[in-house]
């Protein structure tokens, strides 16, 4: 039987086969495709959720089979690597997922994990200046900004509703980087 995270991987192969597009981080949906582009979207959110708990579960059994294969789910979606040790405790849990860090799903996300790099290699540029560099670098706008209408991080910044929210997240990549 197959486990939530790779039905959800199958769902989200089968919506790819059908609609490439969405792949595409510079995708912007038409009318007629919005529904189904924000389905895809929660879809791609919900495997990494399920893919995440799944390694933590597996971390849990503190088996060493089970160590190497969640080490090797939270590798391939960037995530810090589990402690290969016998005496492995909740504790250690806490190094991979610190207080107040941002959620699995957020972690896993390799566009996120390439913006906080920019974040970190620049640490004194301004928001507005990491805008430029992540539109040149082709690092999409968070979901949440397209669905919004806006096709780049400048645009986004440059509306007064966005700033202060991209100026918190240049911020946050900042102190938790």
């Amino acid at each position: 039987m197959a486990s939530r995270r790779e039905s959800l991987e199958n769902a989200l192969r089968v919506l790819e086969e059908k609609s490439p597009q969405f792949r595409n981080p510079d995708y912007q949906p038409n009318p007629t495709e919005e529904e189904a582009y924000r389905q895809y979207l929660t879809i791609k959110e919900q495997a990494s959720d399920a893919a995440v708990g799944e390694a933590f579960e597996l971390f849990r059994g503190k088996r060493e089979k089970d160590l190497n294969e969640a080490d090797h789910i939270l590798r391939s979606m960037g995530l810090a690597q589990v402690p290969k040790t016998d005496q492995a405790s909740s504790a250690d849990l806490g190094t991979l997922r610190r207080r107040n860090a941002p959620t699995p799903s957020r972690n896993s996300d390799p566009e996120v994990a390439k913006r906080r790099a920019l974040v970190r290699s620049n640490p004194g540029l301004s928001a507005s200046e990491m805008c430029e560099i992540f539109d040149r670098e082709r690092v999409p706008p968070p979901s949440k900004y397209v669905m919004a209408g806006f096709k780049s991080w400048l645009q986004a910044y440059k509306d007064s509703n966005y700033k202060s929210k991209i100026q918190i997240l240049v911020s946050k990549d900042r102190r938790n980087g």
